[in-house]
């Protein structure tokens, strides 16, 4: 549950005060933000006076400042803190100035602030302690009544996600644990999750940073986290003020552990390889070769018999050939070949599947279902439409040519060849994927993928 505003700090006033701090206030911050999601000022102009609780006036950052009124009115609905879009340019300002700003008020996208700003004077200096908060927000509530305040959370936050961390510099962190999909397990409340989350951000408007964040793995925990609360993209984001301590609580294991069996199958999304420079994948021949040593130093890791792979460029058999070469230029002519999918369709990528001859031998030619259920409708246009894959057993018995390859197999018979069937499972519905987000709205023909492979009897291929 949330702790109410309570807190705050004297302000030094012994400065000298110069002749732009003589104008006063208009408005108490608390004024301007109101008790409801939208600034009841909004469009007009005021004066406010706060102290900086952070910095951000870099054109590579949020190019501005938070500003926070460390007298706190008595409503617990009404922030204390408020967001200054003004550059240096406007006038450079530093963590703990008390500052007299003047501008106007704006939502934008829902991110309430002075924009433009047409005087900022620094007036002293002046202090406000972080406010505690506690995740998850209380039911029907929403972080709005400390939008852009001082924050910190006297609690471990777990590492949930962080897909957007090497290009955004985004990671998201929850209270209780790690966050589940509701399709992942029984008992996910898609409703919890959202409260339970907190968005932690870098304050950078640039795009691949070659300077990045703490790199985390998802289960670390997080203490002490602290930071100023914007909003933006729909979301509220935490930019942290001082630097995040991570405890690595989900160490990653030397090696997967032990299975009974005698193949190895692995399935690999390689993110977008592609050797059409400047399309989906790299922009350039330097990113190419940084990408290709990843998946070969991965891929050899992995030293699995059969690898499934997802988001290969779709150009053919290039992009797939080519990775195939660049692997097995590392640990040996001839280990790894690649299968030609027979109905790639027309999306940029497609599913590929690679295997060790020297193990593993195709059972006929690939094939790619042709029912309806595996497609990817027109309302969708960025999900991908891959097909499937066939059986390989193992080396040694013929090859056997198969004009319709069974689905249905309830249980293992003595003698049946192993089948391999790939599929890049399709994501709840548009948009980045986020573990706090219900089933979205291809949730049904996910339902129905897996209950059709299970149907019995032979099904028709392409």
């Amino acid at each position: 549950m949330a702790v109410p505003a309570a807190s705050a700090a004297a302000v030094n006033t012994a400065d000298p005060v110069s002749e732009p701090c003589a104008t006063p206030a208009s408005h108490r911050i608390a004024q301007v933000q109101g008790a409801g999601d939208a600034s009841p000022l909004a469009g007009q102009t005021v004066r406010v006076e706060g102290v900086v609780t952070a910095d951000f006036q870099r054109t590579d950052q949020l190019s501005g400042f938070f500003i926070q009124d460390p007298r706190p009115d008595a409503d617990p609905a009404t922030s204390e803190g408020l967001f200054a879009y003004a550059r240096e340019s406007v006038k450079d300002v530093k963590a703990g100035d008390r500052v007299l700003v003047t501008g106007t008020v704006t939502e934008f996208n829902g991110w309430t602030e002075l924009s433009p700003v047409t005087a900022v004077d620094v007036c002293g200096k002046g202090k406000v302690a972080a406010l505690p908060y506690r995740l998850p927000v209380a039911s029907g509530k929403s972080l709005e009544p400390v939008e852009n305040m001082l924050l910190t959370f006297p609690q471990p936050l777990t590492v949930s996600e962080h897909y957007n961390l090497g290009r955004y510099g985004e990671v998201t962190l929850s209270s209780q644990g790690r966050l589940f999909q509701p399709t992942d397990r029984r008992g996910v409340d898609a409703g919890l999750n959202e409260r339970r989350s907190l968005l932690v951000d870098d304050a950078s408007t640039r795009e691949n940073p070659a300077t990045l964040p703490p790199v985390v793995r998802t289960g670390d925990v997080a203490l002490g986290v602290t930071g100023v609360l914007g909003y933006g993209f729909g979301s509220y984001r935490l930019q942290p003020t001082k630097p995040i301590a991570y405890a690595n609580a989900n160490p990653r294991t030397p090696k997967p552990f032990p299975v009974i069996g005698n193949v190895k199958v692995a399935s690999f999304n390689t993110l977008n390889w592609f050797t059409t420079l400047g399309s989906r994948g790299a922009n350039n021949a330097a990113e190419q070769e940084r990408q290709l040593a990843k998946l070969v130093a991965a891929l050899k890791g992995l030293d699995a018999d059969a690898v499934a792979l997802m988001e290969v460029e779709n150009n053919g058999q290039t992009a797939l050939q080519a990775l195939v070469d660049a692997v097995n230029a590392q640990i040996g002519a001839g280990t790894y070949a690649a299968l030609a999918h027979p109905h790639p369709g027309t999306d940029a990528i497609q599913v590929g599947l690679i295997y060790k001859p020297a193990k593993l031998t195709p059972v006929g030619a690939a094939q790619a279902s042709d029912d309806p259920v595996f497609s990817r409708p027109p309302a969708d246009p960025d999900l991908p439409q891959e097909g499937r894959r066939p059986a390989v057993h193992d080396a040694g018995q013929p090859p056997q040519v198969e004009g319709q390859l069974p689905v249905r197999r309830p249980r293992r018979r003595p003698g049946r060849r192993p089948e391999l069937l790939e599929r890049h499972a399709r994501r709840p519905g548009p948009g980045p994927a986020r573990p706090h987000r219900g089933p979205g709205p291809a949730q049904p023909d996910r339902a129905r993928r897996p209950q059709r492979l299970r149907r019995g009897g032979p099904h028709r291929h392409s």
